[in-house]
């Protein structure tokens, strides 16, 4: 904008401010004495704080923390504010508060009083576990009396939760511990009546004697087939031979006989070891062989005799026959008992291996409730500790860092102020309202405002205003008389302000 538009404009304001210059002073004395009642009724506000210390690192914490769960919180503003606020506390420091004045309030009013109460605290973080507590009232000693009671309140009260908690904790897990010992006592009956009930040994013992049975049962099969190819072999030799033999001496057939044995013991050698039953039985033969030699070579050269005798390698065979077949029948009783023997330990087996799952499950029971029961011991412990250390005043500790100081100022806007803002409103008010009207006004008051609607139409010239002689004599009485009712108002204006901060009014 155009700085002679703003200086006309200043002009127009200020001539209008003249024209009305009574209804002006009056506007803005109106509003400068509404401004200082405002003032007069506007609520005093006292305000004291006090510092609080979450004192959590006690000589105990290095010595307990992997003992005792020392308390530490996270968020010690909202604690605390949750604590401070709460009814508990709240209605025991009103009730307290007004016993003392000997007022008695009613549900109602004790209700109201701890509105206004909690809306009147501020509770912030000043620090590392460090907090504000911040109390307004109208009062100074209301002010200083609540926030020290209820500072009180609530460190009783937050010590006294502690130790009750603690106690709590502690007997909650006393009475589980009483449990879990009652289990592990039941189980480890039940493990005892139960090893007590099954003595049949181990899956691996049962196996380890399955696996004997199965390696003798063959070595019985092995042994059978080698008596039935022995069998075979004599009845062959059997067959060949005559019972009765013509001239032939003794020592020859003994001498046939013992080289027999010799080659079916080396037969023998190949698959079984000198400590083998067969190969011991056949040394017997050899031995027994080797001295009817003897006997017959003797026999021999005593006799010269003519007649048929009985064939001697035939009674041997007959014998060797005899005793093989014995030998064979005395191996299938053996492996019908081997094969019966064998059963009953796979039968065994299943059994055992049943036995052994449940006894898993009731090992698994009993491992797992001694476990909980040495947990729940350990966690007692560590209870009865945090108990103790509650009790001793350890732990976690609200401490009075900064007591609260009786206020001696009140805060916020005071009345010197508002009388300050109201001689700013006398001088303001009067201005801004004549410089609306002059601004939205619609008649014509400048040059440029008539060039604007007839733009074809030159303006000639301006005729400005004078004063005459008698105008100028009354413009001079105006003047005195607008003074005259600054000074006026203004001194009843500042009378009333000193009277009031003087409490004269």
């Amino acid at each position: 904008m155009d700085l002679n538009i703003v200086f006309l404009y200043v002009r127009a304001i200020l001539r209008e401010l003249w024209i009305h210059k009574f209804k002006a002073v009056l506007a803005g004395f109106m509003v400068g004495f509404l401004v200082l009642l405002v003032g007069t009724i506007w609520p005093v506000k006292y305000e004291s704080s006090m510092t609080i210390f979450a004192d959590n690192q006690n000589i105990l914490a290095p010595l307990l923390s992997r003992q005792a769960p020392v308390v530490r919180v996270s968020d010690q503003v909202r604690l605390v504010q949750n604590a401070m606020l709460s009814p508990r506390i709240v209605n025991k420091v009103i009730e307290d508060t007004y016993q003392l004045k000997g007022i008695s309030l009613s549900e109602e009013e004790l209700e109201e009083y701890g509105r206004r109460l909690r809306g009147n605290i501020t509770v912030s973080g000043a620090g590392s576990d460090h907090i504000q507590i911040t109390y307004t009232n109208e009062s100074p000693d209301d002010t200083y009396e609540i926030l020290s009671a209820i500072s009180d309140a609530f460190i009783e009260d937050a010590s006294e939760r502690k130790r009750n908690d603690s106690r709590e904790a502690f007997l909650f897990i006393d009475n589980q511990v009483k449990q879990y010992k009652s289990q592990l006592v039941q189980a480890e009956e039940t493990l005892k009546n139960f090893n007590a009930q099954n003595s049949d040994g181990t899956l691996g013992d049962a196996i380890g004697r399955i696996t004997a049975l199965k390696d003798e049962i063959e070595n019985i099969h092995f042994e059978m087939d080698e008596l039935r190819a022995r069998l075979k072999s004599i009845n062959t030799q059997l067959s060949q031979e005559s019972r009765f033999s013509a001239k032939q001496y003794k020592a020859d057939i003994y001498r046939e006989r013992l080289i027999q044995l010799q080659r079916n013991r080396e037969t023998l050698l190949f698959n079984l070891t000198e400590y083998h039953p067969d190969v011991i039985q056949l040394n017997y033969q050899i031995e027994d062989a080797q001295r009817e030699l003897e006997n017959a070579e003797r026999s021999d050269l005593e006799s010269s005799t003519d007649e048929k005798a009985i064939n001697p390698l035939y009674e041997g065979l007959r014998s060797q026959l005899a005793e093989a077949t014995l030998d064979l029948s005395g191996k299938e009783r053996l492996l019908a008992a081997k094969n019966k023997k064998l059963e009953q330990e796979l039968a065994r087996k299943e059994i055992i291996a049943e036995r052994e799952a449940e006894l898993s499950e009731i090992t698994r029971d009993y491992n797992v409730t001694q476990a909980k029961y040495n947990e729940m011991l350990n966690q007692k412990e560590k209870a009865r500790l945090s108990m103790t250390i509650s009790l001793e005043g350890q732990g976690v500790t609200y401490r009075i860092k900064e007591p609260p100081q009786y206020p001696l100022v009140p805060v916020g806007i005071q009345f010197k102020q508002f009388a300050v803002y109201g001689i700013i409103a006398i001088i303001i008010v009067p201005i801004a309202i004549i410089s609306a009207y002059v601004i939205l006004d619609a008649n014509l008051r400048f040059p440029f405002q008539l060039n604007n609607i007839l733009e074809s139409v030159p303006v000639m010239s301006v005729i400005p205003h004078e004063l005459s002689p008698v105008k100028q004599r009354l413009m001079k009485k105006d003047i005195m008389l607008t003074v005259l009712m600054v000074l006026i108002l203004m001194i009843v204006y500042i009378g009333f302000t000193i009277g009031y901060s003087m409490g004269v009014l």
